[in-house]
């Protein structure tokens, strides 16, 4: 029977794999090339492209002020936003409201061309950041590309407008970084993904709680960096404006995207309406996970970093109290460690993917089958993290595998 590696390195894999991209590009032409202005005949050209367009065409109107008003959101969406109508409410720190102001000067189609193509860049320049720690890049580089820019999260994520491939390729700095005991600039890469701080503080904690000072340190300096930023775009009271920004329209949000939520907190609240009672046992899940996954971290990170990103990973995704279907676009990461690690896990990260597919039946559902794929990913996460590789040194240097 072949092994996994064998058969994600065999030729023909490598070779359907090339012509899955090549096939993905050829779409992302043809995309770009029906229809006119923000329409196509599928629908809104870059799903969420929209969200982030229309926010960086306030910050070149100068409406900064009214950069979280849902009124004033909503005014510089409407002639983007097709036949759909609507809009989709921007939520994140004013400083990327800011970086997206160069991309709302192109046209909206060149500009979700340009996006998309960034996008992709960052998600596969994440994975080669990890070629050197993990095998099976090395071994199957594109089958290993084709199968994580298909998973069903990562592809919304890179391809419909937003920005997983950049939260991807920090983790992956990051992950790179302290592998090389480059823990300063690691802590950069984590502050920067402050951007997206629902998933960078339970990170920030799982890296404390290894001891990885100077990484915390610099991860600090970046993140009063971008308070700087954002206090000099809207004012020193900047955090409050955005907090009551996002306060004000989560109901709306909590309503529209229930189906398509993805942490222990937004199920407990979709699948209990909302109950009091049902976000307590949430937070109390939260806490257990949050205190497994950081003791993970103080006793194998320093031996065994890679096991511990795989467990890291999927569960700052549950541990998030805001996270939707394409932020599962990372556990791709820990497929990969669990690809590099054995030989049987092939058909679970199969399994993964088509749970990806899932993501369809979301509305008729209920709850998106996404959710389900990270909870695999961190029970295959843990499975392969949470135990000492073989070849593993312990604390006086000598290989586990050799002790008697």
């Amino acid at each position: 029977m072949s092994t996994a590696t064998e058969l994600l390195s065999d030729p023909r894999a490598r070779r359907f794999s090339l012509a899955v991209l090549v096939a993905l590009g050829v779409a992302l032409v043809l995309t770009a090339l029906s229809g006119s202005g923000s329409s196509t005949a599928a629908g809104r050209l870059g799903g969420d492209h929209v969200e982030f367009y229309g926010t960086g065409k306030m910050v070149l109107d100068g409406q900064l002020d009214e950069l979280y008003d849902p009124d004033a959101q909503e005014a510089a969406q409407a002639p983007y936003a097709g036949d759909d109508g609507g809009y989709l409410y921007f939520g994140y720190p004013p400083h990327v409201a800011v970086a997206y102001a160069p991309l709302a000067a192109l046209p909206f189609r060149l500009s979700w061309v340009v996006t998309t193509a960034l996008m992709v860049g960052a998600a596969v320049g994440g994975l080669a950041l990890l070629r050197p720690v993990l095998p099976i890049l090395r071994t199957a580089w594109w089958p290993c590309v084709a199968l994580s820019l298909t998973f069903v999260p990562l592809f919304v994520g890179v391809g419909l407008g937003q920005n997983t491939g950049v939260s991807l390729l920090l983790v992956a700095a990051a992950w790179r970084l302290l592998h090389d005991d480059r823990e300063a600039a690691a802590g950069v890469a984590l502050g920067l993904l402050l951007f997206k701080p629902q998933l960078a503080i339970p990170l920030l904690v799982f890296v404390a709680a290894a001891g990885r000072w100077r990484a915390i340190a610099s991860a600090t300096v970046v993140g009063a960096a971008t308070w700087v930023a954002g206090a000099l775009i809207l004012g020193v009271g900047w955090v409050g404006t955005w907090l009551d920004g996002l306060s004000a329209f989560g109901d709306i949000d909590r309503a529209s995207n229930a189906v398509n939520t993805i942490s222990i907190l937004g199920v407990a609240d979709t699948l209990a309406d909302g109950a009091t009672a049902a976000k307590a046992v949430a937070v109390a899940l939260d806490l257990v996970l949050l205190g497994a996954v950081a003791l993970l971290w103080r006793r194998r990170s320093g031996r065994d970093l890679d096991g511990a990103m795989a467990v890291a990973v999927p569960a700052a995704i549950l541990l998030a109290p805001h996270a939707l279907y394409y932020d599962a676009g990372l556990i791709v990461l820990t497929a990969l460690v669990a690809l590099s690690r054995s030989e049987r896990a092939l058909p679970w990260v199969l399994g993964g993917w088509v749970l990806g597919l899932g993501q369809v039946l979301g509305a008729r559902l209920g709850l998106t089958p996404v959710v389900f794929a990270v909870l695999l990913a961190l029970a295959g996460g843990w499975i392969v993290g949470g135990r000492e590789p073989a070849d593993a040194p312990d604390p006086a240097g000598q290989p586990l595998s050799s002790r008697s």
